[in-house]
């Protein structure tokens, strides 16, 4: 092979190489921007919630259900400070973004709030419009985890599974309160 065969061939690999650089910082770019969206739509989730339980809590004459919603709203501010907290020591600032499915959560929430049709069933309709609000937390919590793989976020990683065990515990506490009734 002549210099000129060599240089085409190193070339090309170089060419090659350059590629893959660059699917990988758009991989990586795109990891982050995951992460930053998912934070962002859990610190809202929880704040939005918080927000909810409080005005509801004024309503609220089902004793039971009034001490878990009351546990609930303390719980949903701590997560989300929490997680405000560690994001913010990462470099991860929480932004605003559409989330089609929270807000579509949440409006079944306030519909099952002020269920009219039947003011008995109200409990439960409330249980479970907010047990489908704490799976779709528990599945963020989830994604949130597997976008912190790398080995500079194991403490983000580690908050964000404290976190989900602390969502899945608001889940329990809504099924526990359903079985009692």
């Amino acid at each position: 092979m002549n210099s000129n065969g060599r240089e085409v061939k190193m070339g090309k690999e170089s060419n090659v190489a350059e590629r893959a650089m660059k699917v990988t910082r758009s991989l990586a770019r795109d990891v982050e921007q995951r992460r930053a969206a998912l934070v962002s739509e859990l610190v809202s989730l929880h704040q939005r919630m918080a927000s909810m339980l409080k005005v509801i809590l004024t309503r609220e004459g089902h004793e039971g259900l009034r001490n878990v919603l009351s546990r609930q709203q303390a719980i949903d501010l701590h997560i989300a400070e929490r997680l405000l907290t560690e994001a913010k020591s990462f470099g991860i600032r929480p932004g605003p973004l559409a989330q089609v499915e929270v807000t579509a959560l949440l409006e079944e929430v306030r519909y099952a709030d002020h269920h009219r049709s039947d003011p008995a069933a109200r409990p439960a309709a409330l249980q479970r419009a907010l047990g489908a609000v704490r799976q779709h937390a528990i599945r963020c919590w989830s994604q949130l985890m597997d976008a912190t793989n790398e080995k500079g976020l194991s403490r983000l990683k580690d908050e964000a599974l404290a976190l989900q065990w602390m969502e899945a515990d608001l889940y329990r506490s809504l099924t526990a309160l359903t079985r009692q009734a």
